[in-house]
């Protein structure tokens, strides 16, 4: 072959390559999600680019290494022209996920091309993809087959933060170490490239101090962070059943242990009886303190999950009365599963599932919620496509959800879940229900609009599911980054630090954003109630005139309106009217049955004259327990302030699992005036009576909550509830 032919081939090779990363760079460009510099089009680039380049390493080309940096560079410089059209809050941190990502894994794939092509062997570039994808796939298969963890480090791509729905992502010293791990390696790549010209002993050495480096930093993967596995979980976390596959942390009281044991023994019979299931194998259930420690060893941070491969579930306390069913679902369902994750592969099958088996809503029941959705344009203009995943993630998750659980729901009533059982294997629609999955779509859809839609569920579908999607905003990471970095400093005082990053999130989302303005608030709120006076009466002025101009500006101010409103209850402030107009203002929209409850127990407490440091957050839990019983001694116990106190007092009683005091003070307790509290309270008591093994008279608070139920319009889901609960705990039925 001619000189000028190769000279010919090689600036070929080159151009294409370049172009391969300006197309790539592009059509990245015009996706959601992916549209700027940042984590996702990093993780993306780092899976491609480093391929496309180590297949041009071992082609004919000269100046390859010029090649190759001006194809790393090209990506950077289409998203800074792309930032011209499409917001970009974190551009910097953006290039450096960048850096961390494609181009180290370019500089292995490199390395690894390079040793190759020393190599005698041929088909060079056959054995470039396979190690390539060797690389690329089976270390993450086998983290996500073997270990509890959904976040990796893989030396191609750099990061996987884990879970779409936990959008704080940011870089920690963990990505840095792991890049220092594969750069070691990228070092004895290139040392085997060059094996026959290192004559001297002295350089020798340096590929040992690169080997002992990678070994070193595998063997303390687990302590670094890097990786996860059940042995490092279970140093945290202690068995709280005889058969040592439940785990919760070891500081947790025996009461609580005591407590979340029960609560799985009667889902796991109740959920084997519901699916027909003769025998359950065991599950493993790792309830962790917080996120944070859930996200330490798992990647997960606000994302509760189960692994039917592995029977495990992974969970935090907060959320555990509410998801525990859901995920033993997930579990429970592997039987009937694809052979290697016992999953579903119908994302929407595989949620809609657990959906319509967990614990049922006290607001509205999930076929409420899809009529109201379809009335109101919310649901997707062909449901079907939240079958699958793609579908089911784009949209909205509380949407995708929901819907897909009012689905399964009617086909098991109409049915029956065996079948169901069987489409979830894999078998097709029309094989066991004879129709498409559009026609049973349409069933369905047919079925749910006969769902009458009252003012109060537009409402509470308004509230809950008119909002975008992670693929909608802009810059979801920088916001949510910003957002937990405020917490945590709020949580350790630092006022300064909390309102630096509230205001940050606030402004990246031009003073729209709820939770960053109810942040920033409760920040300047905290300040104030924690000064001294006069100071604390200026601090509260202010903030109360800015709460103001943000209620005004922010999408969904009802949690907003409600911090103010209970801040101007506490802090005795002269604006009683104010805060009632606010509560009253919630209570008219009907959010959810909580919203309303919390309203309408401080509209009665301002009222009745309970004092409102009750409410307050800074006021310790002793001198509440101390306010309430030296007002209880002296109140008439017919009063509506002397209801009150007992009311405050159950709802402490039940949140440290005092449940015999909580029964025995709203046992005797005559009915509050307000509907919803009275509702409350008779709900408290069904859960102390059946905690208590007080089944008897849990029928008859059953039957009490059921009149009650009467009074509102969502009172299909509180039936539903009552039902539920009474089968759980094995008491016969209420009717």
């Amino acid at each position: 072959m001619s000189m000028s032919v190769v000279s010919r081939l090689a600036r070929r090779n080159a151009l294409l390559t370049l172009g391969v990363s300006a197309v790539l760079s592009v059509l990245l460009s015009q996706l959601p999600l992916l549209n700027s510099l940042g984590y996702e089009f990093s993780l993306v680039m780092g899976v491609l680019l480093p391929f496309v380049l180590g297949i041009y390493w071992l082609s004919d080309a000269v100046r390859k290494i010029q090649t190759i940096l001006l194809a790393l560079a090209v990506p950077p410089l289409v998203m800074l022209v792309n930032t011209l059209f499409v917001k970009n809050c974190t551009y910097l941190e953006g290039l450096l996920f960048y850096v961390l990502a494609p181009v180290v894994g370019a500089a292995f794939s490199v390395a690894l091309a390079s040793a190759i092509e020393s190599t005698a062997t041929t088909r060079k570039k056959t054995w470039f993809a396979c190690l390539y994808l060797g690389v690329l796939i089976l270390p993450v298969f086998l983290r996500v087959y073997f270990s509890p963890q959904i976040f990796f480090f893989n030396h191609i791509f750099g990061f996987f933060a884990g879970s779409l729905y936990d959008d704080a992502i940011e870089i920690d010293e963990r990505y840095f170490i792991f890049r220092a791990e594969t750069l070691c390696l990228v070092a004895l790549l290139l040392f085997w490239t060059s094996r026959h010209h290192i004559g001297q002993t002295s350089l020798r050495v340096l590929p040992a101090l690169a080997a002992i480096c990678v070994v070193g930093l595998e063997l303390k993967s687990d302590d670094l962070g890097i990786t996860s596995s059940y042995g490092h979980i279970r140093k945290t976390l202690v068995p709280i059943d005889s058969a040592g596959r439940w785990f919760m942390d070891a500081s947790t009281s025996g009461i609580k242990k005591a407590v979340f044991r029960k609560r799985l023994e009667l889902e796991i019979a109740d959920l084997a009886r519901v699916i027909d299931l003769k025998h359950v194998a065991p599950i493993q259930v790792f309830i962790y303190p917080d996120a944070a420690t859930k996200k330490k060893f798992t990647g997960a941070d606000n994302t509760e999950f189960a692994e039917p491969w592995t029977r495990t579930i992974h969970i935090t306390e907060s959320s555990f009365d509410h998801v525990i069913r859901h995920e033993l679902v997930h579990i429970l369902f592997g039987e009937f599963g694809d052979a290697i994750f016992g999953a579903s592969f119908s994302v929407g099958l595989l949620e809609g599932i657990a959906v319509a088996l967990e614990t049922p809503s006290v607001d509205w029941t999930s076929d409420e919620f899809s009529a109201a959705m379809f009335k109101l344009g919310f649901a997707p203009s062909s449901p079907e496509t939240l079958l699958g995943g793609f579908g089911f993630f784009t949209t909205l998750s509380g949407r995708s959800y929901t819907l897909m659980g009012s689905f399964v729901n009617y086909l098991l009533d109409a049915y029956g879940i065996e079948t169901f059982k069987a489409l979830y294997g894999g078998a097709s629609f029309e094989s066991l229900y004879h129709k498409s999955p559009t026609e049973l779509i349409a069933e369905w859809t047919s079925a749910v609009a006969q769902i009458p839609v009252p003012p109060d569920l537009e409402s509470t579908v308004r509230f809950r599911f008119e909002r975008k999607s992670i693929f909608q905003t802009e810059c979801p990471h920088a916001v949510a980054v910003s957002l937990k970095r405020g917490a945590a400093a709020l949580s350790l005082w630092k006022h300064d630090d909390a309102e630096a990053f509230y205001r940050r999130a606030l402004s990246m989302t031009e003073g729209k954003h709820a939770s960053a303005a109810l942040g920033y608030v409760n920040t300047k709120l905290l300040r104030a109630a924690r000064s001294e006076r006069p100071q604390s009466d200026s601090l509260f002025t202010e903030t109360f005139r800015e709460a103001d101009s943000l209620i005004r500006r922010v999408e969904k101010p009802v949690a907003l309106e409600f911090a103010v409103a209970n801040a101007l209850l506490w802090s005795k402030s002269r604006q009683m009217d104010s805060a009632a107009a606010l509560l009253q203002h919630i209570y008219e929209q009907h959010i959810s049955f909580g919203y309303d409850v919390a309203a309408v127990k401080r509209l009665s407490a301002l009222t009745a004259g309970v004092d409102m440091s009750i409410f307050s957050p800074v006021v310790s839990g002793d001198f509440k327990d101390s306010l309430i019983q030296v007002e209880l001694s002296a109140l008439d116990s017919t009063s509506e302030k002397f209801k009150l106190y007992v009311l405050l007092a159950a709802e402490k009683d039940i949140d440290a699992h005092r449940y015999s005091g909580a029964f025995a003070r709203l046992k005797t307790l005559t009915p509050l005036s307000a509907r919803e509290l009275e509702l409350h309270r008779q709900l408290l008591l069904l859960d102390a009576a059946l905690q208590t093994e007080r089944f008897r008279e849990a029928i008859e608070i059953a039957e009490t909550v059921k009149q009650l139920s009467q009074l509102f319009s969502s009172r299909a889901a509180k039936m539903q509830l009552i039902d539920h609960v009474l089968q759980l705990y094995n008491v016969a039925s209420a009717r």
